[in-house]
């Protein structure tokens, strides 16, 4: 159908309308859809005879039998219904039409049917908006209202939108139609009622005119008052939404802010919501956890348990009090216990799980701390030397409990005492105490204070023992004394050796007192039990703040690692010596050596003694020593960038570095085979745009980035080949903002970044605004020597290269001098830092240093 035959099908009506003009919206203000109907039919039945391509856009499928009718398969169908929002359904019909093309023709559902899912506020803006676009793509789109069902406003939008707004009316059983507005056409009778029989329009006479006025100011009274109802029912709803909006707001505040975690899953253990308690405690934001698995959160052990509850809950409804272990962000573990609810639909089917979680860490930190309060009490009691007891005040001390160290210490059973059955304890202790022991004890209760004594007893076989005796009374909330409770052990051969101790005891206080070495001693669950002065001065701890912690507390985080993987492997089975980096109070890091000895009880470990040795000074002078053994002027912390085509310069300074003790990596475009025979033992990664194993790397700069991050420790070397390859790959500004961040983190961990770039492949500026964030490498201008000096330094690294180590006098035979020069010569040699003149016996011999080595490879 060409744009010069675009009709209704009702030629009449056609020429009401003057003519129908490419993208024209026909709009009919209906009381009935089936009003709408009529017009549909024969528009429908024009579009198929012309061949023009007509769709029916469906949104409640009113129209669908009507058009069934006449289409024979030619009408195109598309239905757009439930959808959320007015943007969901403006989205969706806007591609389609965009898909279907120009001068396409369309036939609508009563645009009143969208009320079901949005509301009358978003219908017009939506029919504005596709008024637009049917107009640019230049069909023909028609559209039915339905009277009394919209606000004012939504009408209004509605015909500023349309290009032809008509209204229909049924007045004595007759069609009435009466064009309201017609876009960009006139004429004498057009905007007048007519009657509309069987295709024949014509205009109401004078006498129907008065009767059609005055059943459409009837009409309009009724509309009048629809449209209040309606305003008070939309205002009432607002009303409502407000307060629901109000209560879910509450409703949410609570939610998100419990004391407590909540989280729903799917039937497939997805998370598909969770409050922001739960993304608090995990360290994340709630959007980075909806749509994961549970299962991305928990630990290994709880994973396996999770796919074992899950199950259950699906066939028992809940499960409760389930203890499991979560994973935060940052890697820390903490306990909660669980209340899980399953939610089914009629059919049984699981739609979401609820649940209700509490984080138990410090409980079970109480829980755990009880039992092995528990545990250390029996062990301690069942290795006590002496007995526990519990007795009543008594002069017999009528036993009421005794511990198994009863018959060690009085050669009587248990049952013996308790009770008297068989023996007394009061008449075990010598006669000349028994008072002293009365007096002492009641002196205490009547204080309410411990006692400790010191008396003899005799034991089972006529055995006399020294026995020393600390207890209390037990009173109950009336202040009343229930029972004594206390403990006795036999101190015979302490108080024969008790000076003995006495002397040793202030001599070990005084040595490990004055000792300039920290010394530690870790229990066997690796807490600090002992901390003598050098380690509170070392640390800035007093030695209150330092019992109680575990070890790997006071070392840096960057070796917390390693130095647990030395505990759980090594200390407990050995002694070691190795380095280590302990944090201070005020956190700064202290280099040590650390001495081991792991001691024993019962051939079981009970711990170990560490000796801390300050090495600061040592590490300094280790770094100046490495410094100075560079041929290069290089700093820690800094990035040096290198203009070259071909690695020369770049290799030279990395390889340089290597060999002074940096640990070494080099990240390439090159195959590592291009490095083998300058780094053959390093690391080396390869960028390239396909995986082919574990030392390759795509050239994503986040991914480069975090591959550095987790290989930097200290004294690292990093050799980053090709820029020029990632720029092209990522970009110059997120490459720049790349080595922007590079810089920071090489600063902060005081390590050496080398960068290669071809300076042919970027601009000025580029190189420029590189070289901002970059130094320059430049080698270290080593003094002259004259020749003679020369030849003595390479004769001594010669000798020292096999073994041997000249004396004077070999090196004044080898070049033919006299003592007094070689001694001249030797000692311009050692100033500079090239020799060391070291006196052996009678003999003095020389040994060239590091730096003199390096200048002999210069």
């Amino acid at each position: 159908m060409s744009h010069n035959t675009l009709s209704t099908g009702i030629i009449s009506l056609d020429k009401l309308f003057s003519k129908i003009n490419p993208g024209d919206t026909l709009v009919w203000q209906v009381d009935d859809i089936k009003d709408y109907e009529i017009f549909v039919k024969p528009f429908a039945k024009y579009c198929i005879e012309q061949n023009q391509k007509l769709v029916y856009v469906s949104f409640d499928s009113s129209l669908k039998k009507t058009l069934g009718e006449v289409s024979n398969g030619k009408i195109e169908i598309v239905e757009f219904s439930n959808l959320n929002t007015q943007v969901d359904l403006e989205k969706k019909l806007v591609e389609f039409i965009e898909k279907s093309g120009n001068g396409v023709s369309y036939i609508f559902d009563s645009i009143t049917s969208l009320k079901s899912y949005i509301d009358d506020d978003q219908i017009g803006k939506f029919f504005e908006k596709i008024c637009r676009r049917l107009s640019i793509k230049k069909g023909i789109a028609y559209f039915a209202v339905e009277k009394g069902k919209h606000k004012s406003e939504t009408i209004s939008l509605v015909k500023s939108s349309a290009q032809i707004f008509t209204e229909i009316t049924r007045m004595n059983g007759n069609l009435l139609l009466q064009p309201i507005k017609v876009s960009g056409r006139y004429s004498p009778n057009m905007f007048k009622p007519h009657l509309f029989d069987d295709k024949e329009i014509t205009v109401l006479d004078s006498v129907d005119l008065r009767e059609y006025s005055r059943r459409l100011e009837e009409k309009s009274l009724e509309l009048h008052k629809i449209m209040r109802q309606m305003e008070k029912i939309e205002e009432e709803r607002r009303k409502v939404e407000e307060e629901l909006r109000e209560s879910e707001k509450k409703y949410r505040d609570f939610y998100d802010n419990a004391p407590d975690m909540f989280h729903s899953l799917d039937k497939n253990g997805i998370i598909i919501d969770c409050n922001e308690t739960e993304a608090r405690m995990l360290g994340y934001l709630k959007e980075e956890i909806i749509g994961r698995p549970l299962t991305d959160f928990l630990t290994d052990d709880s994973q396996k348990l999770f796919h074992e509850d899950f199950p259950r809950l699906k066939e028992k409804g809940y499960l409760l009090n389930l203890e499991r272990e979560f994973v935060r962000k940052d890697g820390t573990i903490f306990t909660a216990s669980l209340n899980v609810f399953a939610e089914f639909d009629d059919n049984g089917e699981l739609i979401r799980t609820k649940t209700i979680a509490r984080d138990i860490t410090e409980r079970k930190k109480v829980e755990e701390e009880l039992k092995e309060s528990r545990r250390a009490l029996m062990t301690l009691m069942s290795n006590l030397p002496g007995m526990v007891y519990r007795c009543a005040n008594d002069p017999k001390w009528t036993m009421e409990f005794v511990s198994e160290g009863c018959f060690e210490l009085t050669g009587y059973h248990p049952e013996d005492l308790i009770a008297n059955r068989k023996v007394a304890y009061g008449d075990l202790i010598e006669p000349e105490y028994r008072d002293i022991v009365w007096k002492g004890i009641q002196k205490a209760l009547k204080q309410k204070e411990p006692f400790r004594l010191v008396y003899r007893i005799k034991t089972a076989n006529g055995e006399e023992k020294w026995v020393w005796e600390q207890g209390r009374g037990v009173f109950d909330e009336n202040g009343e004394l229930e029972a004594l409770e206390g403990f006795i052990t036999d101190i015979t051969e302490r108080k024969k050796a008790e000076e003995e101790l006495r002397a040793l005891k202030e001599f070990n206080e005084n040595m490990v007192k004055n000792m300039q070495e920290g010394l530690l001693v870790v229990d066997s669950d690796d807490y600090i039990t002992y901390a003598n002065p050098k380690v509170e001065e070392m640390l800035g701890y007093s030695k209150e703040e330092l019992i109680g912690r575990q070890l790997i507390e006071i070392f840096s985080p960057d070796y917390k690692h390693k130095m647990s993987k030395e505990i759980n492997t090594t200390l407990k089975k050995e002694r070691k010596k190795f380095e280590g980096f302990l944090v201070t109070k005020t956190k700064q890091e202290i280099p040590v050596i650390i001495s081991s000895t792991p001691f024993f009880i019962s051939e079981d470990y009970a711990g170990v003694l560490l000796v801390l040795t300050d090495i600061t000074e040592m590490k300094k002078a280790e770094d100046s020593l490495r410094e100075q053994m560079l041929k290069y002027e290089v700093k820690k912390g800094n990035i040096y960038l290198v203009k070259e085509r071909k690695l020369k310069l770049t290799l030279d300074v990395f390889s340089d570095l290597i060999k002074c003790g940096y640990k070494g990596l080099i990240i390439s475009r090159k195959h590592p085979e291009s490095f083998k025979e300058v780094f053959p033992d390093g690391p080396v990664i390869w960028l390239s745009e396909h995986s082919y194993g574990e030392n390759t790397l795509r050239p994503q700069v986040d991914l480069i980035e975090a591959k550095i991050r987790d290989f930097l420790t200290r004294n690292s070397a990093v050799l980053l080949d090709r820029l020029e390859y990632l720029i092209t790959q990522n970009g110059f500004r997120e490459t720049l903002n790349f080595i922007q961040r590079l810089n920071e983190l090489f600063y902060i961990s005081k390590n050496i970044l080398i960068i290669s770039i071809d300076p042919k492949t970027l601009t000025s500026q580029e190189i420029s605004l590189l070289e901002e964030e970059t130094h320059e490498l430049k080698l270290k201008e080593y003094e002259s020597l004259s020749y003679d000096l020369k030849e003595i330094l390479k004769f001594i690294y010669q000798e020292n290269r096999i073994g041997k180590k000249p004396t004077h006098t070999e090196v004044i035979n080898k070049f033919n001098i006299t003592r007094a020069t070689l001694k001249k010569k030797l000692v311009q040699l050692e100033n500079k830092g090239l020799i060391l003149d070291i006196k052996r016996g009678k003999h003095k011999i020389l040994e060239i240093t590091e730096k003199g080595k390096i200048f002999i490879g210069t």
